[in-house]
């Protein structure tokens, strides 16, 4: 298998969602802050990666120390 690499992106402001993208074939999906993520698919690589937006305080309160 070839080496395949995905950006991940968080701009800036503040409604931020998630942008993927595949440098190598010009493919790139946004994933906006209420969809709360999805699966982003590149043709070129014949991959899938999955991305999921949580809101800052998404983690149970016992992991929080």
């Amino acid at each position: 298998m070839s080496s395949t690499r995905f950006e991940v992106e968080r701009p800036d402001g503040e409604e931020r969602g998630v942008t993927v993208r595949c440098p190598e074939h010009g493919e790139s999906e946004e994933f906006r802050p209420g969809e709360r993520g999805g699966a982003f698919y590149c043709p070129g690589c014949a991959m899938e990666i999955e991305v999921q937006l949580h809101p800052p305080d998404w983690r149970d309160l016992g992991e929080r120390c």
